[in-house]
């Protein structure tokens, strides 16, 4: 269904289905001529008309699948940068740090999004993470000690799962590059210092920097306490570690 409608094939296939159709109507008492080319012409016609039909419905799916996938990914996302920002607000409460604002800053753009491996398969799904490349390493490790936050305490700081649904198991094994734009205005130490320096100066001022700083270095007392929550793995990320953490 997917070769030109005239190929050498589908022309051949025409010529067998005319005299197959002509010697099984010869007898009927038709009104029309029952010549093999015309038939032959009519098959192939009605085969480009198949071969339309065809094409329709699977763009129409693969789009419909698309965009299906494309709604799930910013599900995902928005998710994330939810949990974050909660996490960022207990933090900032509880130990006056500026994670609140750091995850405001990035804002949803600013979270890394991520590719399943199978978005409609049965089974629990990994997703692989797709890295921002603008993005300061420092920026990256203190959105992953907020995510271990939010296991401390969806663990009840004790190790004892909670009921609910728990973060997807994001894989830090294999990772695609984002190509999307970075985020603009945000805090210099927020950008990558390598990837800076090897864009241009027509780039630099659409980023354009903001002169605000925040502190990217979590304190003793969190870093003690999100020790052993280990958001590379997947046990411990789906809630299933219980006291073996």
């Amino acid at each position: 269904m997917s070769g030109m409608p005239r190929s050498e094939w589908n022309k051949s296939c025409a010529r067998v289905f005319a005299r197959s159709f002509v010697e099984e109507h010869k007898n009927d008492p038709a009104d029309w001529s029952l010549d093999p080319k015309t038939v032959g012409e009519c098959w192939l016609t009605h085969f480009k008309a198949l071969q339309k039909t065809h094409k329709e419905q699977c763009g129409s799916q693969q789009t419909k699948e698309a965009r299906l996938r494309r709604k799930r990914r910013a599900f995902r996302k928005e998710q994330l940068y939810q949990r974050r920002l909660r996490a960022g607000a207990t933090l900032t409460s509880q130990f006056g740090v500026d994670a609140q604002q750091v995850v405001q800053n990035l804002g949803m753009d600013g979270m890394s999004s991520d590719e399943s491996d199978h978005e409609t398969g049965a089974g629990e799904a990994t997703y692989f993470l797709t890295s921002k490349k603008w993005r300061a390493v420092e920026v990256t490790q203190y959105l992953h000690d907020l995510d271990a936050w939010h296991l401390y305490e969806r663990y009840g700081h004790q190790y004892q799962a909670s009921a609910g649904a728990w973060p997807h198991f994001r894989s830090p094994d294999q990772q695609q590059i984002s190509t999307r734009e970075p985020v603009n205005q945000l805090p210099s130490n927020f950008y990558n210092l390598a990837w800076w320096k090897n864009i241009t100066t027509f780039e630099r001022g659409v980023v354009n920097p903001s002169k605000a700083k925040f502190n990217l270095h979590l304190p003793p007392a969190v870093k003690e306490r999100i020790q052993g929550y280990d958001i590379g793995n997947r046990s411990t990320m789906r809630g299933l570690r219980g006291a073996q953490i």
